[in-house]
Order: structure tokens, then C-alpha cells, then sequence
């Protein structure tokens, strides 16, 4: 297993002495093993179980654990979280149904049969190779036709406003997928990690399905800063990042222009790469 730092422990940041905590799994295993990835959303394990399930093209399992918060530490990657401590048992709660049943849990995540198959077939051989990256960034954004948008509440920290929708424009999501081809075949040094600005999503405020009128009108005319909601991951912003580590795309997620200025330190990297101007011109050291 590769040297994964460990984050915060959860004991020490959330009141609760339990937490419910999932994991997608191959066929056969039951287990949670020290330092395995899990995350605190059944939802997101499932949707993880179906991508692997076209990607390996054989079904995977969701188990699950209450797990005492002192096991539990931050991870890499917002929305997911390490396990520390000794093979614990969990229960298998869902099977993947795989690309010809799956057609999505709700109306905002309705990924249907075919445009499963052949967006992650496309992502697969076309985009990346980092499993990891490849859900994270496409099934999160570049491949919903509308993305939830909302804003932080003032005064507070991780708490948000749902406004309504967003059709990312077309040129966004090409930019997004070119950008990520060009980070995956750069060399970078492999005795360094980085942290790297894929992309700006701008929101045009006249173009958001609004919820309600009252949502538009307070929009409008207090210009809050909009950002894309995930409400699988808690993963939100309105920046796209990748993390580099020993040469290879671990993950991406998405930060907040507003607060990003400690990135090198949150997410654990030595380099922050904030225009990919810097990449393309070969000037990464």
C-alpha cells in the first residue's frame, strides 16, 4: 500500500463517537482494512460500486460500519476519509447492477444505460488513467447535463445555499477534459507532489434554473460567489484541482476561489501550479 498520510481524526473535529462509513468493494471482500479509503455517503459508494463495475467490467459490493470516530481521519481527498485499525467486518448493503440496469438514483444524478457506457468507456480510454480522477472528475461534473450551484452562507463554514441548476457550456467541459490530457502525459519530477489549478467553472448568473424567483432576485442583486455543489462528496467549489503524486493523477477536487490561498498545506503537496500556462510551456520544476 502506497504511504497515505493521515488527516485530522474525526474524533477530534465531529461530536459523534460513531459514524457511518462506506466503502465499494470488490466481489468477496468484506472487510475494511487499515488506511482503506471510505467515505460517510452510501450514495457515493454506490455510484463508486456501478463506475467500477463498467470499468472492471464485473460487479461490485457497498459494505458498510459503524466505526468509532477515532479510527476515522481526514484523507486527500475532500469528501473521503481513511479507516486506521484492524481488519472490521461490514455488512453488504448493495451489488451493482452494472450499465444495463443502473440508470441513476435520483432525477439530478439520471445517468441512463447508454450514455453510461459510453461516457466512461470514452473517459477510459480517452482521459485518464487514475481511477480515482476519473470518477471524481467526470461523473461529478463534466458528464451531468445540469450541476447543482449555490452559494456559502456568510459567517459560516460549509454551509450552503442550493439556488438551483447549471448547464456547464460545452467549451468549459472541453476545456476541462484538454487540460486534464495534458497533466496526465506530462512528466512531472517524481520526487515532488503537486497541486494544480485545472480549470476556472465560471457560473453566468443569468443562466441558472432558478429554483424559486426569491433565489434569483437575492442572486441578482447580491452577487454572491456561485459554486457547484456536490451533494455526493461535500466536495463543492468553483475551481477545478488535480493532485500529482510520484508522477501520477491520485485525484481531483473542487476548492473555492476564495479559499484556496493554503492549499500547499491542506492537501499535503510542495508545489502549487496555479496557471497551466506553467505546464504547457515546460517550466514545472
Amino acid at each position: 500500500m502506497d504511504d497515505r498520510k493521515l488527516g485530522q481524526k474525526m474524533s477530534d473535529k465531529m461530536g459523534l463517537k460513531y459514524i457511518k462509513v462506506y466503502r465499494a468493494v470488490k466481489k468477496g471482500v468484506d472487510e475494511f482494512l487499515d488506511k482503506d479509503y471510505v467515505t460517510f455517503s452510501e450514495r457515493f459508494a454506490k455510484e463508486h460500486a456501478e463506475n467500477n463495475h463498467v470499468y472492471h467490467d464485473e460487479p461490485y459490493d457497498v459494505i458498510f460500519a459503524l466505526i468509532p470516530s477515532n479510527k476515522l481521519h481526514d484523507a486527500y481527498n475532500p469528501g473521503e476519509y481513511f479507516y486506521v485499525g484492524k481488519p472490521l467486518k461490514g455488512k453488504i448493503i448493495y451489488t451493482s447492477l452494472g450499465p444495463d440496469e443502473f440508470e441513476g438514483f435520483d432525477e439530478n444524478y439520471s445517468i441512463m444505460k447508454e450514455s453510461l457506457r459510453k461516457a466512461i468507456r470514452f473517459l477510459i480510454n480517452e482521459a485518464m488513467q487514475s481511477k480515482h480522477y476519473t470518477t471524481r472528475v467526470f461523473d461529478r461534473l463534466v458528464n451531468l447535463s445540469q450541476i447543482n450551484v449555490g452559494y456559502e452562507i456568510s459567517g459560516t463554514y460549509g454551509e450552503y445555499t442550493e439556488v438551483g441548476t447549471y448547464a456547464l457550456p460545452l467549451d468549459l467541459k472541453s476545456r476541462i477534459i484538454e487540460n486534464t490530457k495534458i497533466i496526465e502525459n506530462y512528466n512531472f519530477p517524481r520526487n515532488k507532489s503537486y497541486a494544480i489549478k485545472i480549470s476556472d467553472i465560471s457560473i453566468d448568473l443569468n443562466k441558472i434554473n432558478y429554483s424559486s424567483d426569491l433565489y434569483k432576485q437575492y442572486v441578482l442583486k447580491n452577487k454572491p460567489t456561485l459554486l457547484f455543489l456536490d451533494s455526493y462528496t461535500n466536495s463543492n467549489g468553483n475551481q477545478l484541482y488535480a493532485i500529482i503524486r510520484d508522477n501520477k493523477i491520485t485525484t481531483a477536487f473542487f476548492g473555492k476561489s476564495y479559499s484556496m490561498h493554503n492549499i500547499q498545506q491542506k492537501m499535503n503537496v510542495d508545489v502549487f501550479i496555479k496557471n497551466m500556462d506553467t505546464i504547457i510551456q515546460k517550466k514545472v520544476h
